[in-house]
């Protein structure tokens, strides 16, 4: 059997990809909110429907906001600094500017295997970490990022 054929046969791991923002390839613990949704429209039957229920159709799509996390480090603003740019003025995410990303899930061998192209996006929500005084966890700031268009491509 080619070497080919063994790895369709294994899912590929989630802890290797690469996410790219505005252009700057930005590592992170985790990524969560590739994705859509679809609204259902329901409606009543009509009267040559031997059931009494409802009928149910598509509707609008609704991509779901994006959480980037990552590891907070003294010298990287990055995530601080996207979101600032929003607060500090509000038109520089209009139509014409919203941010463009990817995120692409990688094999053992750097190949992707999946990319997420992202469009339209603008973050929307920024955290820094929470404080303990009694843990010795990693600091993690997260990012939320809602966006309109996002398609997938295998392989």
């Amino acid at each position: 059997m080619a070497d080919t054929q063994v790895a369709e046969l294994w899912p590929v791991a989630r802890h290797y990809y690469v996410l790219n923002i505005e252009g700057t390839e930005i590592a992170f613990q985790e990524v969560t909110g590739l994705g859509m949704d679809i609204d259902i429209i329901e409606s009543r039957g009509s009267g040559d429907s031997k059931l009494l229920s409802n009928k149910k159709q598509p509707g609008l799509t609704n991509p779901v906001n994006m959480v980037c996390k990552k590891g907070t480090y003294q010298s990287d603003s990055r995530l601080a600094d996207i979101f600032q740019g929003l607060v500090k003025d509000k038109t520089r995410y209009q139509n014409q500017q919203r941010i463009d990303m990817t995120v692409q899930l990688l094999d053992e061998l750097g190949a992707p295997v999946i990319t997420w192209q992202i469009g339209k996006g603008f973050p929307i929500k920024y955290q820094g970490s929470d404080l303990k005084s009694d843990a010795s966890e990693v600091a993690i700031e997260t990012l939320e990022i809602t966006y309109e268009d996002i398609e997938a491509t295998y392989g």
